[in-house]
């Protein structure tokens, strides 16, 4: 899979694509012609570039671990955003659960 780039690929994603809501994750997904992915940690909530890196990393690997599976296993092409929103350092039994929501909502919507 690759990254998603381009400020218009993700504008339009956040404009007419798709939201489910996980505390402390959401994703944003969008039927498109290629697959693409990436995640998102706020600037304003981790203000130190490592702890923003070290987050990416974790939800990178939740992706690759819960996501790609469902995105594969669908008939269509999806870009789609994981952002983290929480203002506080991730749980990991936390994150598990809630890429398991997200999992579930999104069998739910596209099979």
């Amino acid at each position: 899979m690759n990254r998603l780039k381009g400020k218009q690929n993700i504008r339009t994603l956040f404009e007419t694509g798709d939201k489910i809501f996980a505390p402390p994750l959401c994703l944003f997904y969008k039927k498109n012609k290629s697959v693409a992915y990436g995640v998102s940690v706020g600037k304003r909530s981790f203000t130190l570039a490592v702890d923003r890196n070290k987050i990416k990393r974790i939800l990178r690997e939740g992706v690759r671990k819960h996501l790609f599976p469902v995105f594969d296993s669908s008939e269509a092409n999806y870009h789609f955003m994981v952002l983290y929103l929480k203002n506080k350092k991730p749980i990991p039994k936390e994150l598990e659960n809630a890429f398991e929501i997200l999992v579930k909502q999104i069998k739910k919507n596209l099979l």
